[in-house]
């Protein structure tokens, strides 16, 4: 299993992501996605239609990698194309449909304005 952290801010600063602690006192708005692995997650962004604009190893303890995805909005879907991108998803994921599913891209979609709403947003990597 690998999990992907999403989040947002206004301010950029490497001294957010050294730790755990640090990364919540900085962001109000985060959530962490479960894949299977990598490759489920670059289908995510795909099906999304985000293309990261770059990647950023980091040297904390608790993160390996910040994805920056400022340069996308998330997509608003409306429950036609909600449907359409899930069962998408299930079909070239072959994951099981249930609510664990269902319901981290449901939390994604709902946080999704709030985060378009923020000058960066990006994906962690934890170790």
């Amino acid at each position: 299993m690998v999990n992907y952290i999403i989040s947002g801010n206004n301010e950029l600063e490497n001294k957010q992501f050294e730790n755990l602690s640090e990364f919540a006192d900085n962001h109000s708005i985060f959530f962490d996605l479960n894949f299977e692995n990598e490759k489920q997650f670059k289908l995510l962004l795909d099906l999304l239609k985000i293309k990261p604009q770059s990647k950023t190893k980091l040297e904390g303890q608790d993160f390996l990698e910040l994805i920056d995805i400022s340069n996308n909005k998330l997509p608003l879907l409306n429950d036609e194309e909600y449907n359409e991108f899930y069962n998408n998803w299930l079909k070239q994921t072959r994951r099981q449909n249930n609510m664990d599913e269902y319901g981290q891209f449901i939390f994604l979609q709902g946080m999704a304005k709030d985060l378009n709403q923020l000058k960066n947003r990006f994906f962690f990597a934890p170790y």
